[in-house]
């Protein structure tokens, strides 16, 4: 996957140096052209992106998206949809509105599931199962620092 970037179209030049520090002294602008190249871009819960899919900088891919692979994704990417092509465009919704409406109220994502035995292979089963659990508690992962010490990759627990 790649996240493109864009440049301004309607300045002087389309150059970075007009508005990114991208040279030291002396060759530093002090003059901006005020163009924020740095958008956002937002990639959603639960969400498989194939292989080779670029990106538009500034997109965000709703939750539980699934974007076909080599895809180009120049517009928003609604939550449960599969896109595809170049540029990508709506395949179908992976669920009916009343489905897609109870996995986002339940946010799963949130929550440990593997202690549960759950009928993964069942929508329907699943939803249920889970909405009538009252005591899904909030996972929280364990971050860590990575680093690249003579060519191995490292990493210890930070807090």
């Amino acid at each position: 996957m790649h996240i493109l970037s864009q440049h301004p179209t309607d300045t002087f030049s389309t150059s970075p140096v007009f508005y990114e520090d991208v040279f030291d002294e002396p060759f530093r602008v002090t003059q901006r052209s005020g163009y924020k190249n740095l958008v956002q871009t937002t990639i959603g819960n639960d969400v498989w992106i194939g292989s080779g899919v670029k990106i538009k900088t500034g997109i965000t891919i709703g939750d539980g998206a699934v974007i076909g692979a080599g895809s180009v994704v120049t517009k928003d990417v609604a939550p449960f949809s599969i896109v595809a092509g170049v540029p990508a465009k709506l395949i179908k919704m992976r669920f009916s509105p009343d489905i897609i409406e109870r996995i986002q109220k339940l946010a799963w994502w949130q929550y440990n599931l593997l202690p549960y035995q759950l009928s993964w292979n069942n929508l329907e089963s699943t939803l249920t199962q889970l909405e009538a659990i009252r005591d899904l508690v909030p996972y929280v992962g364990t971050r860590y620092q990575i680093w690249n010490e003579n060519g191995e990759v490292m990493g210890k627990p930070v807090s």
